[in-house]
């Protein structure tokens, strides 16, 4: 698809898409393809119904949806993309950073304890061992 579609400019945009049936769609513009296709997100459903001489619009959330763009009639946006808030440069304070120290507690030395160094029974992979037949050797390793 050419970068140069019109489409893109409305994206992030709320806009209302009219659809053919006469039902409004309401929500976040995100995507669209070569077929009109558009996904929008936040949407609502509008539709007006008449009963007698009156008319009754009732709303509907959607959420996000994918409308097919055969059932597109117009396209119009509702509201320019959030913006969100910017950020205040933060200058820095006063503290300082540094490790912390244990104090009272001496170093670890010596050899590690090899109890924690094996691996628990039951753990990992089997040895080759108990991975052959029975009745086989090991064959030697080169």
């Amino acid at each position: 698809m050419s970068q140069k579609s019109k489409f893109f400019q409305w994206i992030d945009y709320r806009v209302r898409i009219t659809l053919g049936d006469g039902r409004m769609l309401v929500g976040t513009f995100l995507a669209f393809d070569k077929h009109l296709n558009v996904i929008l997100s936040e949407c609502e459903e509008y539709r007006i119904r008449k009963q007698g001489i009156h008319e009754i619009e009732t709303k509907r959330t959607l959420g996000m949806i994918i409308v097919r763009g055969d059932n597109i009639i117009s396209l119009s946006a509702e509201a320019p993309p959030h913006q969100p808030a910017k950020k205040q440069d933060l200058q820095p304070g006063p503290g300082k950073a540094q490790p912390i120290t244990r104090q009272g507690q001496a170093p670890i030395t010596g050899t590690p304890n090899l109890g924690l160094m094996q691996q628990p029974r039951g753990m990992g992979i089997p040895g080759q061992q108990t991975m052959l037949p029975t009745g086989m050797n090991i064959p030697p390793q080169v």
